[in-house]
């Protein structure tokens, strides 16, 4: 591939990176089809480099496999079947069809919501091949740096938005922007999302993986080479520049003005396990291997911990106060309901009215994206998602603690960590329904695959 052509597509991902949360951090329409054709832009762009390495990626083949079943599986679900199979998979269709002011066909989709459903899984399958083709596409040390300077970019511009939020406050702040009634802004930064706890995802996972970058930068995931001998060193390391640092200092205020206790544990946590990993990588190599997998608790321990100090809470959107709503019970009826291929992706906003008996509450979201994966996926859909993060994070470990690169290990202890706070974040919050912080989750995994695969494919 040229040169010229790398340059493009580079820039053309920094574009999306910097500019995609400003339209598409709420994820309305027709900004969210949008995002997902340029995305679909973009990998045309970089399909002739995508070189055919799945051989040697942690998880190899099976991982692709999983990774593309779950489209798969919600194409699946617009298949019209005959009605006695649907209600034998799906114990809840029968009365809940019945219950309508319709006549029942004879053939019927496990989906409750076929148009809804097809527009979810275009989505799903742009996000799965975008995956692919990233994970497949060597990455060259420049273009990583140019990726986390775009992401401080934007970070950073979503923090002076949301600080213009708070001093200008309006129900049409700039154009396209998230139309907002409630008094939310002026107490919190939520810069172009819906509320404070995305944009606080947003900053913590740009953070997290900038942390990263500056330690691999001070060769603090080595037990050896050079280390930084004076404060400016220590300060900007290698290639972080005082641009980099001032953009750091932004995203980080920002974070904390977002005043998420939620986000603020989780990210502690992520952080912790983060420090766990550089720590690790102090000691000489043979010294480490007996306590790879002993490292590997620790590190998962402090979501474990953070988790159980979260307390998701709905927001009103006509006064901003938030109240809690048991929306747990609801979604184990649901599951068992519709068990096994679930009831359509994108149907939950559709279907739970039925369930939650309150018609004063409307829900268009579960506050808990792993439980509503199930309901709209079925158990087979929650199972090819865990089976593919497990296979992600064992591959990518089992790589991660041979790994000779020192600058290649600290880039991946800190985009492991953003994408651990991303996996968290879904139990308290929807981080999947919003197009940019789905597809930031789907960027850092893909780079951490990379990060941890050698050039030439030996280590």
């Amino acid at each position: 591939m040229s040169n010229m052509r790398k340059t493009i597509a580079l820039r053309t991902l920094q574009a999306l990176i910097i500019l995609a949360p400003l339209p598409f951090g709420s994820a309305p329409e027709p900004f969210a089809t949008l995002f997902f054709l340029s995305l679909a832009f973009w990998m045309a762009l970089i399909w002739p480099e995508a070189i055919d390495e799945w051989t040697i990626l942690p998880g190899g083949k099976w991982l692709n496999r999983l990774v593309l079943s779950l489209p798969l599986l919600g194409v699946l679900q617009l298949v019209p079947l005959p009605r006695d199979w649907v209600f034998a998979l799906h114990p809840g269709v029968q009365p809940l069809l019945e219950s309508l002011p319709r006549q029942i066909g004879q053939w019927l989709p496990l989906s409750l919501s076929p148009g809804v459903t097809l527009n979810a899984v275009l989505r799903l399958l742009v996000l799965a091949l975008f995956f692919l083709t990233f994970s497949r596409r060597r990455m060259e040390q420049r273009e990583m740096v140019g990726i986390f300077t775009a992401l401080l970019a934007s970070g950073a511009l979503q923090t002076l938005i949301g600080a213009a939020r708070i001093i200008l406050p309006g129900r049409n702040f700039f154009l396209f922007f998230y139309p907002i009634d409630n008094p939310q802004p002026g107490r919190h930064i939520t810069g172009t999302f819906v509320d404070n706890e995305s944009a606080a995802l947003f900053l913590g996972m740009v953070l997290l993986s900038v942390l990263g970058w500056w330690a691999a930068e001070a060769g603090l995931f080595s037990s050896r080479g050079h280390r930084p001998a004076s404060w400016r060193e220590w300060i900007l390391p290698g290639q972080f520049k005082p641009n980099h640092l001032v953009l750091t200092g932004i995203c980080g205020a920002g974070l904390a003005l977002t005043h998420s206790p939620n986000l603020r544990w989780l990210f502690l946590g992520s952080l912790f396990a983060a420090t766990v990993m550089g720590l690790y990588a102090q000691f000489a190599p043979q010294k480490r291997h007996p306590w790879r997998w002993a490292l590997l608790v620790l590190v998962l321990l402090p979501m474990i911990m953070g988790v159980s100090r979260i307390n998701p809470r709905f927001q009103e959107q006509e006064t901003g106060m938030r109240t809690s709503v048991r929306t747990v019970p609801v979604l184990k009826e649901m599951i068992k309901d519709f068990p096994v291929m679930g009831s359509g992706w994108g149907s939950f906003s559709q279907v739970n009215s039925v369930y939650m008996n309150r018609p004063e509450i409307h829900l268009s979201h579960a506050r808990n994206d792993w439980l509503q994966v199930a309901v709209e996926g079925g158990l087979l859909s929650l199972g090819c998602l865990l089976s593919a993060l497990l296979l992600f994070l064992l591959g990518i470990w089992g790589r991660w603690i041979v790994l000779i690169d020192r600058w290649n290990r600290g880039i991946a202890a800190g985009l492991l960590a953003a994408c651990i706070l991303a996996w968290e974040v879904a139990l308290i919050h929807y981080p999947w329904r919003i197009p940019f912080t789905a597809f930031l989750t789907v960027l850092f995994m893909a780079l951490t695959l990379r990060a941890v695969v050698p050039q030439h494919g030996g280590h």
